[in-house]
């Protein structure tokens, strides 16, 4: 019996050189890991991006396509307050950040533009 109590501790520290290897081991691997972990990322960002692109774009568009345009409800809104045609139109032209004279491209730039900069 006495043999076996001296094998105990020889098993106890072999298990213990295996476990200090194994961190090493660990590290080592943890490079080849990194590469699909910054793969995911990149992907996932960039569905993000695309995704409030869209959205912010189908909105330009249903705000545009509805009947008669932003400015104009905003004018009637301010008519009604007792403001002539033109001080209405200008004061919703400045609240609005929308020119309606402009093209809608140029309308979409700045619409893309303002949002960026959190001028919602």
């Amino acid at each position: 019996m006495a043999s076996d109590a001296g094998a105990e501790p020889a098993v106890a520290s072999a298990h213990s050189a295996v476990g200090a290897a194994a961190p090493d081991r660990d590290r080592m691997a943890r490079p080849h890991l990194l590469k699909p972990l910054l793969q995911l990322l990149a992907k996932a960002f960039t569905r993000a991006l695309l995704m409030l692109w869209l959205v912010a774009t189908v909105t330009f568009i249903a705000i545009r396509a509805l009947p008669g345009n932003p400015v104009d409800v905003w004018v009637q809104d301010l008519e009604d307050t007792g403001l002539s045609g033109d001080q209405a139109r200008e004061k919703a032209t400045q609240l609005l950040k929308i020119d309606v004279n402009e093209s809608l491209w140029s309308q979409y730039f700045d619409y893309m533009r303002n949002l960026a900069h959190g001028d919602l």
